[in-house]
């Protein structure tokens, strides 16, 4: 039996996020998703916003309730929920186009997902799960 739920949506964003503001979201998640046992992938372009979020599924839920009613975020739509047996992103990672040089890219769990051609070696291997799929999209296609 899967004992991890997998949880994936798409919102776009109520206010306009530089790339400071969202280091700051970075690392306040980070934490915050540590201490819940969440891991996953945000990637922001353009004022829209994609999340996989994987972890316990109590946890998850109680988080994507959260993000939910969160005013920072509207048109939230589901994309995918799915039980797993193994994490697809183990390590919470964030993405985003880079608006300035203002972070540098070794920053401390800043993925280059969307300036990668390909996708982060872990999710290589796992190129048929489904949510890799909304990413694939969202990184060609959301300009």
């Amino acid at each position: 039996m899967s004992s991890l739920l997998q949880f994936t949506y798409v919102s776009a964003a109520t206010q306009r996020f530089d790339a400071p503001a969202l280091a700051q979201l970075l690392t306040r998640c980070r934490e915050h998703n540590k201490q819940l046992g969440i891991s996953g992938l945000l990637l922001h372009r353009g004022g829209n916003f994609l999340q996989l979020v994987e972890g316990p599924p109590e946890a998850v839920r109680k988080l994507i309730g959260r993000i939910e009613r969160d005013p920072r975020h509207r048109q939230f739509t589901s994309l995918l929920e799915l039980r797993v047996a193994e994490r697809l992103f183990p390590d919470w990672t964030m993405g985003f186009e880079q608006i300035d040089q203002a972070l540098p890219p070794s920053w401390p769990g800043l993925s280059r997902f969307l300036q990668d051609l390909a996708p982060p070696s872990n999710a290589r291997a796992e190129r048929r799960a489904p949510a890799l799929y909304f990413f694939e999209v969202f990184r060609t296609h959301m300009r």
